[in-house]
């Protein structure tokens, strides 16, 4: 998602020995299936959504968190996401925090993966769960969701695949079916998306 003044981030695609982005088993790279390269770019600029915002960098409070995104929860409650470096951490997890009933936010907690620091993005599915998306140190594509609208448990981590060059960047989807675009190694743009509300992937095609 990207709004007025937020930094845009960008992730994923699936690559095979030297040529962009691999599918998913099954798929396949009809130009039907996917919009040209420009359109997908309009896309992305054209996405805006007041309920996902940029926060710039905090490294106080012995956090150093970079790409930090604010996303509101359908409860109306926000909740902050970025790659994290604590005392006793990996430096590389991300982490998150969360507004109480009163406005004050929590201590910051991790949800583990080891990523790139290429930025995260945060999307929210048709029932309302958010879902994040990240670049692992493998160059691939992962992803993480709530099980509950507005609220934990998390998920692990489970990839999407793909060798990238970009971080990720969510192309509409709010509150229906989440897309995801990323460049591949091949520089040209791949998009994954979900068949349906809430749940399962295309696999990647080239956009």
């Amino acid at each position: 998602m990207v709004v007025p003044g937020r930094i845009m981030f960008t992730a994923l695609l699936t690559v095979l020995v030297g040529v962009g982005l691999g599918s998913a088993p099954g798929a396949t790279n009809e130009a039907a299936a996917a919009p040209e390269a420009a359109a997908a770019s309009k896309a992305v600029a054209a996405h805006d959504i007041a309920k996902v915002r940029s926060v710039p960098s905090d490294r106080g409070a012995g956090t150093q968190a970079a790409h930090r995104v604010q996303v509101q929860n359908v409860d109306g409650h926000w909740e902050e996401f970025g790659r994290s470096s604590r005392v006793g951490g990996s430096g590389c997890d991300l982490w998150h925090r969360w507004q109480g009933p009163a406005g004050d936010w929590s201590g910051w907690a991790s949800l583990g993966g080891c990523l790139i620091d290429w930025g995260i993005d945060v999307g929210y599915n048709a029932d309302g769960r958010l879902e994040v998306f990240a670049i692992g140190t493998d160059y691939a594509m992962w992803h993480m969701w709530q099980t509950v609208p507005s609220s934990g448990p998390w998920t692990g981590w489970y990839t999407m695949g793909g060798t990238t060059r970009s971080g990720p960047t969510i192309v509409g989807g709010d509150f229906d079916r989440l897309d995801v675009y990323a460049v591949g190694v091949d520089g040209r743009w791949w998009r994954n998306w979900q068949t349906q509300q809430n749940c399962c992937w295309s696999g990647w095609h080239l956009a």
